[in-house]
């Protein structure tokens, strides 16, 4: 089974939401609350690291400590859902090169336990980095109007 472990949701309205170096930070608590192995890891208190780019927080913050939550809670292994939300609404190219720097974390650490669910409108420019990765799978989905109508009582 699949439980979210992480979400975040970005925002130009508001200052803590539309910066890349918050994300990270924010899914990594939401999977301490969700993951005891992983709360549990001694390496998950480096917050000073919330003040280093997107790859240092990616790889103190996520990488190692999760490498050591799967070792210790190797018979159960755990999977979560990781959903990151209108990345489109980071500051200038923050949200494509935050898209590049997990893309290459993935990569380089072949993560076991993690899916992530990345959405964006269609016209971002960091869409292009979707297309040019044949592992990444990238799906359009058409939003549509509907009627709120109130409920029979």
């Amino acid at each position: 089974m699949i439980v979210v472990g992480g979400n975040f949701f970005c925002s130009r309205k508001f200052e803590e939401t539309r910066f890349t170096t918050r994300i990270i930070h924010m899914i990594v608590y939401h999977l301490a609350l969700r993951c005891k192995a992983f709360a549990d890891d001694g390496r998950f208190g480096k917050f000073n690291t919330v003040h280093q780019d997107v790859c240092a927080q990616l790889e103190s913050l996520l990488t190692e400590p999760w490498d050591q939550a799967r070792l210790a809670d190797a018979p159960h292994p755990a999977r979560f859902l990781m959903v990151i939300d209108a990345l489109d609404e980071i500051e200038e190219q923050g949200g494509s090169e935050f898209l590049r720097d997990l893309f290459n974390m993935i990569n380089k650490y072949r993560l076991s336990g993690f899916k992530f669910l990345v959405t964006s409108r269609s016209s971002s420019s960091g869409l292009s980095l979707w297309r040019t990765r044949t592992s990444i799978v990238s799906k359009k989905f058409q939003l549509m109007k509907c009627r709120l109508t109130s409920r029979p009582t």
